[in-house]
């Protein structure tokens, strides 16, 4: 997503408040991942969630020295607090139990301060996840992306997953529709281990790397978080008190015309549209991939993530929520199943 640089600093004279090091956050050099980022605004998110959101934020982030970017080229530059020796969390390795409630905790109190805050709807450069350049780039991109997914996973693809990304050509738009809608709050967008950073004694320390902060409905946060930190066995003992929790903070904090069904609903339907925006993306990514091979610990990473997002599937069952076909499509051969109703018919 772009380039990230600590450095150390000497100053021409003694200055008590004055940080060692800062981290700076450039532009990717990629010219191919650069064009499609700057379709989706990340940089100018990232900037202006610090330059007019952050003080704002219940939960601890960065200290932000500078951010700014430049409308006519794009490029921007962010000096952050440099938050060692605090840790980012591992993904691969995932996290307890107990720092799992803490972060889901802390996401809560964000979502709870933002909760249908007029505010939010006011910025024009936050998105909803079902923003126009958002369904066209899934509209012209999904049923590729599906095909050439389906095809590298043929052998191992168990069929809910299989029948879940085909009803996706249908309704991924119709779920980011769904998480788009009132009530929204400010959602992180990426919450995850990598991006939450942990103290020497364990507690959170900041949460960072807001370049996809959008405006929707706070379970996308929930699910990004539970379903990826989490390996699955122990998700499944603990996935149910997890977003009991994140539901009695939002009711405490006043919070009354959203049920815990409706929570549920979102958390499954949030699982599902990363399940659909990963195809989607990585097929676009792809197509813009460097010549350098992925580094051995990314694509254990991204192994490690899949097979979690996949072992949740199969437990919550998303797709049912979807509307159900009608039963003259449940018959088409496999081959077809990336067309419309409006080409099968002619």
């Amino acid at each position: 997503m772009g380039r990230v640089f600590r450095c150390a600093l000497q100053y021409d004279r003694e200055e008590a408040t004055a940080p060692p090091a800062v981290i700076a956050k450039f532009p990717t050099e990629d010219l191919g991942y650069r064009s499609l980022l700057d379709q989706f605004a990340v940089y100018e998110r990232e900037v202006r969630f610090y330059s007019e959101l952050r003080d704002d934020c219940p939960i601890p982030t960065p200290v932000c020295y500078f951010a700014d970017r430049d409308p006519a080229s794009g490029d921007f530059l962010i000096l952050l607090e440099d938050l060692a020796p605090a840790q980012p969390g591992k993904p691969i390795a995932g996290c307890t139990r107990g720092e799992a409630l803490a972060a889901v905790e802390l996401i809560a109190k964000m979502h709870s301060r933002w909760w249908t805050d007029k505010r939010l709807d006011s910025l024009e450069w936050l998105a909803t996840p079902d923003v126009p350049r958002m369904e066209l780039f899934i509209s012209r991109n999904y049923h590729d992306a599906w095909r050439a997914f389906a095809r590298r996973s043929s052998n191992h693809l168990p069929a809910h997953l299989s029948r879940a990304g085909r009803l996706l050509g249908r309704h991924l738009l119709t779920v980011l529709r769904r998480l788009s809608s009132p009530p929204r709050t400010l959602v992180h967008g990426d919450f995850q281990l990598g991006n939450i950073f942990f103290s020497e004694a364990g507690t959170i320390r900041a949460v960072a790397d807001w370049q996809v902060v959008v405006r929707a409905r706070g379970p996308m946060d929930l699910g990004h978080f539970v379903v990826r930190s989490l390996d699955p066995a122990e998700r499944r003992t603990a996935e149910a008190d997890l977003i009991r929790r994140y539901h009695e903070i939002l009711v405490r904090s006043g919070i009354e015309a959203y049920s815990l069904q409706d929570c549920w609903d979102d958390y499954r339907l949030s699982v599902l549209s990363q399940f659909g925006l990963g195809i989607v993306l990585e097929y676009a990514l792809s197509r813009h991939k460097r010549e350098e091979p992925a580094e051995d610990a990314a694509l254990q990473a991204l192994s490690v993530v899949s097979g979690r997002l996949f072992a949740a599937i199969d437990d919550l069952r998303p797709e049912e929520l979807l509307p159900r076909e009608p039963l003259w499509r449940r018959y088409l051969p496999s081959s077809w199943g990336g067309q419309s109703q409006a080409q099968i018919s002619g």
